[in-house]
């Protein structure tokens, strides 16, 4: 590759060099919670990985960490953005610091080099030069991003010990209300300042009352539409769907995992994925999938894996005390926002608000899993070594004990303290036994995970 090539890319990628502000489509004003927890990573010092599925904001993330660094007073020239996504920039890692010292006038990098690399996936061997560079300067620090879960983790091998990763999924609905509210308004600050650190605290607030409206708009809102943050604001459904059709979904499949795994006929891969859409929060039977869309199960087994690795589903096995169990149950599959459901005829809104609970959850790094033994328990968060069995119900009216037997039957079972339940009806306590069960409405619960 011409280095005039790569020094021209460099210099697209880093403005800052030449005392510009970072890109203008990545200046956005409000900053999701998670970029905090990945600057006080800095201290660990370990290479940070960023993962995620497409579209989710990880590059603006980056951007914005780089805008922070350069407020704090960081040398811009100690700064260093690459894309893999570009094709010059598919070359080792000692071209593009070469390249980066002659764009920048410099004979060696500063004794503090921050370097960050956009879509990791696509860059060969890129942990053992990453590896070798880390052994070489022990002021380098290391910020990585990258949409393909199973090549980050097989890359990072090399790098055992090395690395902290964080997963980066669609903006939750309190992230939602920030964004959209710019961080500034008065239910905004509520949210932050009551939104329980653990799932166990989630109970009801009376003071929630004054933002029923809100929080009852953007919940609904957000049950439709999901939270990838590049669609906000476009009010063109048809435009909408065919952003999320072409942006997400076709780019994942068609060009992702297309290239990343060799896939000679993606449109398979795409038809499995609107099935799961369809039968989203439904425990999988592969057989039974392969008779209904004439795939081979192995096929299936290896297009399934795929889609997980990409982010676009939740895969939940089923709770069980012994490891062997939960190896080989059937998994339940959500899909990552409720966004996609907009791409099938009628989605079944029951399904919907489990699986959008789930991914919720799912942003707070839980060891999650669904629970069938008889009755069934939608969803089993393991926090703290305690087990927190959720129900989801989409109906206002009043629950009795058998409606809920699944998650009474899972606390008696394995003596959770708490239970909850997740429905369209009024706040409510009920105590069975020595245990509690929170009934909390939908419109209050979902922004508060």
């Amino acid at each position: 590759m011409n280095s005039e090539n790569i020094i021209s890319s460099l210099i697209s990628f880093n403005p800052w060099w030449d005392g510009k502000s970072i890109p203008q489509q990545y200046d956005f004003p409000f900053e999701r919670p998670v970029l905090e927890e990945i600057r006080g990573f800095e201290k660990i010092g370990r290479v940070v990985v960023i993962k995620g599925p497409r579209r989710t904001g990880k590059t603006t993330l980056l951007y914005q960490y780089i805008k922070g660094l350069i407020k704090s007073g960081v040398d811009p020239k100690a700064i260093l953005f690459t894309s893999m996504d570009d094709l010059n920039l598919r070359v080792p890692l000692k071209k593009i610091i070469e390249a980066y010292l002659l764009a920048t006038g410099q004979d060696s990098p500063p004794a503090k080099f921050y370097l960050f690399l956009d879509e990791i996936q696509f860059l060969e061997n890129w942990s053992t030069m990453i590896k070798v560079l880390a052994d070489q300067s022990q002021g380098l620090k290391i910020i990585v991003s990258g949409s393909s879960a199973s090549l980050i983790a097989k890359g990072g091998e090399s790098l055992a010990g090395r690395t902290i990763e964080k997963l980066i999924l669609p903006f939750s609905i309190s992230e939602t209300i920030g964004a959209q509210e710019r961080g500034q308004s008065q239910i905004h600050s509520w949210l932050k300042s009551s939104k329980p650190l653990k799932i166990a605290d989630l109970k009801f607030k009376p003071e929630a009352l004054r933002f029923k409206n809100k929080l009852l708009k953007y919940t609904s809102h957000y049950l439709e539409f999901g939270g990838f943050p590049h669609l906000f604001g476009i009010q063109d459904e048809v435009l909408w769907k065919d952003l999320l059709r072409t942006d997400i979904i076709q780019k994942a499949i068609y060009k992702d995992l297309a290239d990343l795994y060799g896939i000679r006929n993606p449109l398979i891969l795409e038809k499995l994925f609107l099935y799961l859409i369809e039968s989203t929060a439904g425990i999988i039977n592969l057989s039974s999938v392969s008779i209904q869309l004439k795939i081979a199960r192995e096929t299936l087994n290896q297009y399934l894996a795929y889609l997980k690795n990409a982010f676009l589903v939740i895969a939940l096995p089923k709770y069980s005390r012994y490891p062997k169990e939960i190896l080989k149950s059937q998994e339940k599959i959500h899909i990552i926002d409720p966004g996609f459901t907009k791409l099938v005829a009628q989605p079944n809104k029951n399904q919907v608000l489990e699986s959008t609970t789930t991914a919720l959850v799912l942003h707070r790094n839980q060891e999650l899993y669904y629970w069938r033994q008889n009755y069934e328990t939608d969803l089993v968060v393991k926090e703290d070594n305690n087990l927190i069995p959720i129900e989801v119900k989409n109906t206002a009216r009043k629950l009795t004990i058998s409606d809920v037997r699944g998650l009474v039957n899972f606390m008696e079972r394995y003596q959770s303290e708490i239970g909850i339940i997740i429905y369209q009806g009024d706040p409510e306590e009920i105590k069975v036994g020595g245990s509690t069960i929170r009934l909390l409405p939908s419109w209050y619960a979902l922004p508060m995970i």
